[in-house]
């Protein structure tokens, strides 16, 4: 009876510990094909790249524009100084003069400064940013369709696996 009673329990016990070992799983989200595109170019990272490329070609772009303009700098000085002295007469005017005194001087300074020719450089320079940031733009759309391809090939093989 014993050992009956033993298997009896060994076999519920077996039986709970296999139950409690299968874990259950939540059902998948359903995502659907544009909310899969949106989140692979979003973490995607040869598109997250292309993306800085752009933004950087632009900045090069810009920056060569501003070789057309011309530069300007300004400066400012001021100054206040205190003499003690004295009080005297002005000999001239015969009118009393303090002796202590004060001077304050002001100074300011523009300069504008545009180079006329220079070597046809700043052609250059602006030809090859815009052709720097025609590229990145091609790199972006290419890493953009590169991923669009990969995720629909695996939504519709996850379609088709599933059915």
């Amino acid at each position: 009876m014993h050992r009956a009673s033993l298997v009896l329990c060994l076999a519920l016990v077996a039986r709970t510990a296999a139950a409690q070992d299968v874990p259950v799983l939540p059902p998948a989200p359903v995502i659907t094909l544009a909310e899969a595109l949106q989140r692979a170019t979003a973490a995607q990272p040869a598109v997250i790249q292309a993306q800085g490329d752009v933004s950087a070609a632009s900045s090069a772009k810009r920056a060569a524009l501003g070789n057309w303009l011309p530069t300007l700098s300004m400066n400012g000085t001021g100054t206040r100084s205190f003499q003690a002295g004295e009080e005297r007469v002005d000999l001239t005017t015969g009118q009393r003069v303090p002796g202590d005194v004060t001077t304050t001087n002001a100074t300011s300074g523009l300069q504008a400064r545009w180079d006329v020719f220079t070597g046809f450089s700043r052609g250059a320079q602006s030809k090859a940013a815009g052709a720097s940031f025609d590229a990145a733009e091609a790199s972006l759309i290419d890493a953009e369709a590169q991923v669009t391809l990969e995720t629909t090939q695996e939504y519709l093989n996850a379609l088709a696996a599933a059915q």
